[in-house]
């Protein structure tokens, strides 16, 4: 069986694969399992190593994510380049860090490109280095000499727009593998609730709060994601909060429409997927990959203006007024007229659409194997 090594330094650990993008990877890995090529995962830590080591990070160990091994300890860059010459894999998949990128990180991606035989690079976020972000020109221009001479994927036209832009690099877009429900759930009577995902700023937690203090009489869920959402309250009678939950399926048996609000370049925005799929109404933002995730089965809107940035975000207190009251007049409109044959047909779409993407995938991976002459 051939085998291929999955390097990651940003988040698998610490966001306990909570995050679209983690996931994302995690599935393109079970995709080459699939195709009898054996996936092991790396977590690179080494304390003295800008971002192969977030100081405030907690490390924790994990023994299998997804039936995929892990091997969770502390590398150097001499550590991993004898690791690799050692196993010899076929594939090596590397997921590109976000903007701390620095000199020890181009020197890793140098040493995957030595000792693999086909290098294949996942940029996942929106927030990958580019010429703005890394300083250094001599390692800028490694960086995307490497990229050039790699397989690159995207997870989104979206993403595979911005790259060729910022760094004019060519990337094969392939969307993250989804698991299909076999089952999704159609009894209206326990689909109640109006849910949001991960509370954070740039996912739209300020103008989802303003929508539920106008609206007192409609069921509201809040849903924690993201490590620094575990202590987030909101105490309205009108309001439930859940902790994150690793099956998904238990929000969306309850979840009568989805509010997806981000202000955030979201890459590709898998939950509007899988709301959509089990027969959940969607709102959502027309920002970053979020369309192409709906598949025109959603309602899109315009998202708030930022003028911060991506990180730090500032918005216009009365343009986050109307946008409120935009959102409620939607959301109340679509809930005065649930049709479930309509739902049902956009579920079925939906299954359809993601079996499609996942079939390419698989058909991306022995595309690869027959570049290799195999």
């Amino acid at each position: 069986m051939k085998k291929i090594a999955y390097i990651d330094v940003d988040n698998l650990a610490y966001e306990g694969i909570k995050s679209g993008a983690t996931i994302g990877n995690v599935q393109i890995l079970k995709g080459f399992k699939e195709k009898e090529i054996e996936p092991v995962i790396y977590k690179i830590y080494n304390e003295k190593d800008s971002n192969l080591d977030r100081n405030s990070t907690e490390i924790k160990d994990f023994s299998k994510i997804a039936n995929i091994p892990v091997i969770s300890k502390k590398f150097i860059l001499y550590d991993i380049e004898e690791e690799l010459k050692l196993k010899k894999y076929d594939f090596i998949l590397y997921s590109i860090p976000s903007v701390f990128f620095e000199r020890k990180d181009c020197e890793l991606m140098k040493i995957l490109y030595k000792y693999s035989r086909k290098l294949i690079l996942v940029m996942a976020d929106n927030l990958y280095p580019n010429s703005k972000t890394i300083n250094d020109n001599k390692i800028y221009n490694e960086y995307v000499e490497i990229l050039r001479n790699s397989k690159v994927i995207t997870l989104s036209k979206f993403l595979k727009n911005e790259v060729k832009k910022e760094l004019n690099v060519e990337s094969d877009v392939v969307y993250p593998k989804m698991e299909i429900n076999s089952y999704p759930s159609l009894n209206m009577e326990n689909k109640k609730y109006v849910t949001f995902i991960n509370p954070v700023e740039v996912k739209g937690i300020r103008l989802f709060e303003r929508v539920v203090d106008k609206n007192p009489d409609i069921d509201f869920l809040i849903v924690r994601g993201w490590e620094e959402t575990k202590n987030y309250t909101f105490e309205r009678k009108n309001v439930k909060i859940l902790d994150f939950q690793k099956n998904v399926n238990k929000v969306w048996e309850i979840t009568k429409m989805l509010l997806v609000l981000s202000t955030w370049h979201e890459v590709y925005g898998r939950v509007v997927s899988e709301a959509i799929m089990n027969n959940c109404q969607v709102i959502c933002n027309k920002i970053g990959g979020i369309p192409e995730a709906a598949n025109g089965m959603a309602i899109l809107v315009e998202p708030l203006r930022n003028y911060g940035s991506e990180t730090k975000q500032i918005f216009d207190e009365e343009e986050l007024e109307q946008k409120s009251d935009e959102i409620s007049s939607l959301m109340r409109k679509g809930l005065s007229k649930i049709n479930e044959k309509e739902l049902k047909e956009k579920s079925n779409k939906m299954v359809e659409y993601i079996n499609k993407n996942n079939n390419y995938l698989y058909e991306y991976i022995e595309n690869i194997k027959k570049e290799m002459g195999e």
